[in-house]
């Protein structure tokens, strides 16, 4: 949707010519059928290794952050609602 983004505050179709923008966004529909056909795996590979990073932050006590999807109880002063946002892991006390 070029005609909402902007680069610091300037529309993208101001700074972009309408034929490179439209490539852009061709590239970016087709891009993740290009990485899977390039690497020739599928989308199980990230969210995998996604997982497997939070299981070591755990076990390993590192209390790395992470960006997850988690229910809000009063954080950001919202209730009962998943929203994506950074959480520290680690072992609990």
């Amino acid at each position: 949707m070029p005609r909402y983004t902007t680069v610091s505050g300037i529309p993208v179709t101001e700074l972009v010519a309408d034929d490179v923008l439209q490539a852009i966004v061709e590239r970016t529909k087709t891009g993740g059928g290009e990485l899977v056909k390039l690497m020739g795996t599928s989308a199980w590979y990230a969210p995998g290794a996604a997982a497997a990073q939070m299981v070591e932050a755990i076990v390993k006590n590192e209390n790395r952050i992470f960006p997850v999807c988690a229910q809000l109880t009063g954080e950001y002063g919202l209730n009962n609602i998943f929203a994506g946002v950074p959480v520290r892991l680690g072992k609990m006390v």
